[in-house]
């Protein structure tokens, strides 16, 4: 596969996934330090589509501009945008491991286990920001943990679900 794509084309559709990843994570509903959105989904396709480098710099670039956006530059803002970058990450390298075919139940698996490693990664920026800046208190830092790990793990879990299919489509779209 990594023969049929040129660098151009992976350069363009990587762009073109931090483009969706921002205007889905500034359409995410928020309540308290809880969102529900489908913005992971730009970061797994990048990773199971193009590979752990494209995965990565879709995260990160992506959330770095929602970072912008949203919250300007901080002293916890790198820690906010690593979270995404990971995902991206751990989901191209599994892909590669596995010759980028993946079954629904790995791809539910692989995004799952993203979604837990962001959503640590996530409450530690919560936790540090908490105390740099003062943001939030404690009981909200940990009161909501286990909501947003639910919630993390079933947004990606639907993702999981759907990414097979939808890869089936852009693989044979973008002849990649």
């Amino acid at each position: 596969m990594a023969n049929k794509r040129s660098n151009v084309m992976v350069l363009v559709i990587s762009a073109m996934l931090t483009a969706l990843y921002v205007v889905l994570s500034l359409l995410a509903i928020r309540i308290g330090n809880l969102r529900i959105t489908v913005d992971s989904l730009p970061i797994v396709v990048a990773g199971a589509l193009l590979g752990p480098w494209p995965g990565l710099s879709v995260g990160l670039l992506g959330n770095l501009i929602e970072q912008m956006l949203l919250y300007g530059l901080g002293p916890t803002t790198v820690l906010w945008i690593v979270a995404d970058g990971v995902r991206g990450l751990m989901v191209g390298l599994y892909a590669k491991r596995h010759n980028y075919e993946l079954s629904i139940t790995q791809t539910i698996l692989i995004a799952v286990a993203a979604a837990v490693v962001v959503t640590i990664i996530n409450t530690g920026a919560l936790y540090l920001d908490s105390k740099i800046n003062h943001y939030y208190t404690d009981a909200l830092v940990w009161g909501g943990l286990v909501t947003r790990f639910l919630t993390g793990m079933a947004t990606s879990a639907v993702i999981g679900a759907i990414l097979p299919q939808l890869l089936k489509a852009l693989k044979k779209s973008l002849d990649v």
